[in-house]
């Protein structure tokens, strides 16, 4: 048996490890959840580019295009 000045340290150490896993493992979570957040406002960025790019193109072409229904 260890004196208790060597449990007491011991003990500590494994605190701090504890802690220093549970801290990692929130720094992960809430990466994972930022990376999505990221993900979905660049896709609304890009979807918004492509419109306005495509609307800026039709006017420009001077070209009025219809959607007609087609029958099957």
């Amino acid at each position: 048996m260890l004196n208790p000045i060597e449990e007491f340290a011991q003990m500590e150490e494994r605190k701090r490890d504890l802690l220093r896993s549970a801290r990692m493992h929130e720094l992960y979570r809430k990466a994972d959840e930022e990376q999505a957040q990221v993900g979905e406002r660049l896709m609304t960025l890009i979807g918004d580019l492509m419109i306005s790019g495509g609307q800026k193109l039709k006017a420009r072409s001077g070209v009025r295009y219809t959607v007609e229904a087609q029958h099957l």
